[in-house]
C-alpha cells in the first residue's frame, strides 16, 4: 500500500510549487477518507439540519384531542402520526418552508405552511373540524336455509308453582323471594 502524501509550501500566501513532502500512514488516510465522504457527516455539523416542529392536534369544536392523526410534510416527504394524546413531534428538518398536511378519519383535512428556523420548534395546535363520511346505501338480506328446518327445537313448558320453587334457587335477592 502506498503512502499518503500531504504537500506543504514554504509561505502560505505565494503560489510556489510543494517542496516539501511529508508522509501520512495509510490507515489514517483511509479513516479521513471515510469520514469526509460519509453521507451523514456535512448533516451532522450542519445548523440546517437543527430543525423540529411539533404540536397537537385536536376537534374544532369540543377540543377533544384526536389520537392517530396524520401529519405530512411537503406531500410524504416526512411524515407521523399523533400519539394517545393528539401531540407529535418531527425531529432532524432543514431549515425552510414546508406544506403541512393533517387528516383522521370523519374529519375535513386540513392544509397549512409553517417555516422553520434552526433552533427554534414551534409548536402548532391544529384544529379539525367534524366531516361525516358519506357511503352509498348498502342492502342487507337473509335467507333461511334447510338445514335450519330440520333442526329440532326443544321447550318445556312450566307450571307457575314450578317457577316459584325454580326462583328460590336462583334469585339473587334473597328477601324478595322470602316474601
Amino acid at each position: 500500500m502506498r503512502p499518503c502524501r500531504l504537500w506543504y509550501a514554504k509561505q502560505l500566501h505565494t503560489k510556489s510549487t510543494p517542496d516539501k513532502i511529508h508522509s501520512l500512514n495509510p490507515s489514517f488516510c483511509l479513516i479521513l477518507l471515510t469520514i469526509i465522504l460519509t453521507p451523514g457527516f456535512y448533516g451532522a455539523f450542519s445548523r440546517d439540519s437543527n430543525c423540529a416542529l411539533s404540536g397537537i392536534v385536536m376537534d374544532a369544536a369540543t377540543g377533544e384531542l384526536l389520537p392517530g392523526a396524520h401529519i405530512i410534510l411537503n406531500q410524504g416527504e416526512r411524515g407521523t402520526s399523533s400519539d394517545l394524546h393528539g401531540r407529535f413531534h418531527l425531529e432532524r428538518l432543514l431549515s425552510g418552508r414546508y406544506e403541512i398536511s393533517v387528516s383522521y378519519i370523519g374529519y375535513a383535512a386540513k392544509k397549512d405552511s409553517v417555516s422553520l428556523v434552526p433552533g427554534q420548534t414551534p409548536h402548532l395546535t391544529i384544529r379539525l373540524k367534524q366531516q361525516p363520511i358519506e357511503l352509498q346505501e348498502i342492502a342487507v338480506s337473509a335467507f333461511k336455509s334447510d338445514l335450519l328446518r330440520k333442526v329440532n327445537l326443544s321447550r318445556d313448558v312450566m307450571g307457575s308453582q314450578e317457577i316459584r320453587m325454580t326462583a328460590s334457587l336462583v334469585e339473587p335477592d334473597l328477601i324478595r323471594s322470602m316474601a
